[in-house]
């Protein structure tokens, strides 16, 4: 029987339950076959994870293995339904990766287009422009070029990124109060 969203959404963590929640019905149809091949890969991950905990806390409850912590596992019911749930959302990504790439054989085969509602390709990105490729190929020219476009880069992404640049006033705060806490 399969497990319910609300019973998924009691058992799992919020990260655990979102990504669950990504391989019920609508959400799975939204996935590209790499990204449904990395939702297949965690969901496995995940599963394997639950169940050899679930054996782990078998074992433990009947007095088989020594505890992990300072008591042993009384019941692995939930862990068991975790991974119940795991293997479930990988059976659904599976499917919908297996009908994806089945679809490209079918086009082949009868010369029409798919019916699926992926995601159509992202229009390709813009040439750059002259000047950009001459200040790539002039910074790219030489080592002590290659060092002072590091460091333009470098402030380039901190004022992109709006930090303020005070991460050397910070260290050096840092080292004279632990200079002071050691000279004591």
């Amino acid at each position: 029987m399969p497990v319910t969203q609300r019973q998924a959404q009691q058992l799992l963590t919020k990260a655990e339950f979102e990504f669950a929640s990504q391989s019920w019905s609508p959400a799975v149809r939204a996935h590209s076959p790499a990204r449904l091949r990395q939702k297949v890969s965690r969901a496995r991950r995940l599963r394997d994870k639950y169940r050899d905990e679930a054996r782990r806390q078998a074992g433990e409850a009947k007095g088989g293995r020594a505890p992990r912590g300072r008591r042993a596992a009384q019941g692995n019911q939930n862990t068991e339904l975790k991974a119940k749930i795991f293997d479930q959302a990988l059976e659904r990504f599976q499917k919908r990766l297996a009908e994806l790439e089945e679809a490209p054989e079918k086009t082949a085969a009868t010369g029409k287009e798919p019916t699926s509602s992926a995601k159509p390709p992202s229009p390709k990105k813009p040439a750059l422009g002259k000047a950009k490729a001459k200040a790539k190929a002039k910074a790219s020219s030489g080592k002590a070029a290659t060092e002072s476009s590091k460091a333009a880069r470098k402030d380039a992404k901190i004022i992109q990124s709006g930090v303020k640049k005070t991460l050397g006033h910070s260290r050096g705060r840092g080292r004279r109060s632990q200079a002071r806490k050691d000279s004591r």
